[in-house]
C-alpha cells in the first residue's frame, strides 16, 4: 500500500512520469446561458428533493442532495511554524513522499530567501517548518456566490452501476464477502466522473456540463478524453464557468471546501475517528457511506473514505479575495480533496490538496456531484 502513496505523490508532481498528460488547455464551448443566483430560503443541509426531471427517471436511489448557502470563508491554510530538532530538514524516507515534499511542502533550509518579509506565511525561517503544505497557503478569502447542491455522501457503487451500467470499484465486496454497493465507487478517472454527472443530468432533462464528445472510450472501463497530449473534454457553460451550468457536475474546489467547513475554521469539523475513515480504523479498505459522522450541514465523508474529485486544474493560490474561483484555466493535473482510507492524519484535513492526472483510476479516488442553485429553470 506504501507504493500507492508513493505513486500519488509522484503524479503530484511529475506529471509527465506518470500519466502521458502534458500541460494541456482544455476546449472550452459557450452553450448554455447563465441565470440569477437562486436565493432559496431553505437552510442550509436541508435535504433537496429533485422533481425538475422526468418521473421515470430520478435520482438514482438512495442519493440525496443537500442545499448549501452561499457565504464567505477562509480557504486554506496558515503556515503555523513549528521547529524542527536536529537536522535542519526531515530525514526523506519515502522517494515518493520526498519528492512531493521538497517540491511542493515548503520545509526550510538555511538556502531559502525570505523575499516577502512575512516568515509566518512564507515559511522561510532556517531550522523551521509548516505545520501545512506550500500548495494550502496563503489562506484567503473566498465568496460563494451562489447557493448548491452537493450530494449528502460519496457516490455509491450501487448509485454509479445503476447510472452507468458497470462497477469499476476495486472494493466490490466488503470484509465479509458480501457486495459492497453501499461503499463508494472508486477507481474512476475525472472524466468517469464527468460522464456520471453528464447522465444524471440527461436523466433529470437538463443540459450536460461537460462536453466529452471527442473523448474515446466507455466511462467507467477506459475513458480516454487527451488527445495530442491536450484534453478534449470542456465544460459547456459560458467561458468555461462551470458553475454557470444549470445540469449537475463536480463541485469547484472552493465549494468542496466551503461545504467540507460548514462554517468550521478548523483543520477539521470533529474528531478524526467520528468523522472519518483513514488508515488508523480502515482496515486497508473502504467503507459504507454515510456510517460516519456528518458535518453541520449533514454532508458525511467530506475527510477520509476516499478522495473526491474537484473540476479544478491545480494551481497555486494568491493572497487575493476571490469570488467563486474555479481554478486555472490550465494546468498538468487536476484536484482531488478528503483524503482516504489509506492515508494517515498528516492528509486529513479541509484545506489539504492532491493532485493527479485526469487519466489515474486508484482505488483510493471517488467522487460526488454537485449542482448550482438558479431562481428559474434555465
Amino acid at each position: 500500500m506504501k507504493h500507492l502513496l508513493s505513486l500519488l505523490a509522484l503524479c503530484s508532481v511529475l506529471a509527465t512520469g506518470c500519466a502521458h498528460q502534458s500541460t494541456v488547455t482544455p476546449d472550452r464551448a459557450d452553450a448554455a446561458k447563465d441565470g440569477a443566483a437562486g436565493t432559496d430560503s431553505r437552510p442550509a443541509g436541508s435535504p433537496v428533493e429533485e422533481a425538475s426531471g422526468p418521473a421515470e427517471a430520478p435520482l438514482p436511489s438512495g442519493m440525496k442532495m443537500v442545499k448549501i448557502p452561499a457565504g464567505s470563508f477562509v480557504m486554506g491554510a496558515p503556515c503555523r511554524l513549528v521547529t524542527v530538532e536536529g537536522e535542519e530538514k526531515p530525514v526523506e524516507v519515502d522517494p515518493g513522499s520526498a519528492v512531493l515534499e521538497k517540491a511542493i511542502t515548503g520545509r526550510c533550509t538555511e538556502d531559502d530567501t525570505d523575499k516577502s518579509g512575512n516568515k509566518a506565511a512564507d515559511c522561510q525561517k532556517k531550522k523551521e517548518d509548516c505545520d501545512t503544505w506550500r500548495n494550502e497557503r496563503p489562506a484567503h478569502t473566498v465568496t460563494i456566490s451562489r447557493p448548491f447542491l452537493l450530494a449528502a455522501t460519496e457516490t455509491t457503487q450501487k448509485e454509479w452501476s445503476e447510472v452507468m451500467g458497470n462497477n469499476p470499484a476495486h472494493f466490490k465486496t466488503d470484509a465479509s464477502g458480501q457486495p459492497a454497493e453501499s461503499n463508494p465507487v472508486e477507481q474512476v478517472s475525472l472524466w468517469d466522473a464527468m460522464a456520471y454527472t453528464n447522465t444524471l443530468s440527461e436523466r433529470a432533462g437538463l443540459p450536460a456540463c461537460y462536453d466529452l464528445s471527442a473523448c474515446k472510450g466507455s466511462p467507467g472501463v477506459d475513458l480516454d478524453c487527451i488527445k495530442s497530449f491536450s484534453s478534449v473534454a470542456a465544460v459547456t457553460a459560458p467561458d468555461g464557468n462551470p458553475t454557470a451550468c444549470t445540469g449537475y457536475r463536480l463541485p469547484t474546489e472552493a465549494e468542496w471546501e466551503y461545504a467540507a467547513r460548514a462554517g468550521t475554521t478548523g483543520p477539521l469539523y470533529g474528531e478524526l475517528g467520528r468523522i472519518a475513515w483513514t488508515v488508523d480504523n480502515a482496515g486497508d479498505r473502504t467503507h459504507p457511506v454515510g456510517t460516519k459522522e456528518p458535518n453541520a450541514w449533514g454532508l458525511h465523508d467530506m475527510i477520509g473514505n476516499v478522495w473526491e474529485w474537484t473540476g479544478d486544474w491545480d494551481g497555486r493560490y494568491s493572497s487575493d479575495a476571490k469570488t467563486d474561483p474555479t481554478g486555472p484555466s490550465r494546468g498538468a493535473n487536476r484536484v482531488s480533496r478528503g483524503c482516504s482510507w489509506h492515508y494517515t492524519t498528516d492528509y486529513c484535513r479541509a484545506s489539504f490538496r492532491m493532485s493527479a492526472g485526469a487519466m489515474v483510476r486508484f482505488g483510493t479516488i471517488g467522487f460526488r456531484p454537485a449542482r448550482t442553485l438558479f431562481t428559474q429553470p434555465q
